[in-house]
């Protein structure tokens, strides 16, 4: 994707654009290590899933907007938003004992 985008960021974007590439990556690959913790199963692919749905809103935004718009790409990414955020919420709010 990164490739794949690289050609239509502008210069004055490109720095910003490589330090939330590597953030939100680094957020996934987070969220896949907690796979292999402690919590319950439904709280670790409640936060694994979260992040990933995430991840595909960012990278659907980011390819809207430096390579070309895709059609409903509006309705998939604020859906793919706030399922991640869905995700992320249970899983705070199942390890806080909630």
């Amino acid at each position: 994707l990164f490739r794949s985008i690289w050609r239509g960021v502008e210069p004055g974007l490109r720095g910003p654009v490589v330090f939330y590439a590597m953030a939100i990556t680094v957020m996934v690959g987070s969220a896949y290590v907690v796979l292999a913790g402690p919590w319950p199963t439904y709280i670790t692919l409640s936060i694994t899933a979260g992040a990933v749905s995430f991840y595909l809103s960012d990278a659907l935004l980011a390819w809207t907007k430096f390579r070309r718009p895709l059609p409903l790409q509006q309705t998939a990414n604020l859906a793919l938003y706030w399922i991640g955020q869905l995700g992320i919420a249970l899983a705070a709010r199942w390890v806080a004992g909630g």
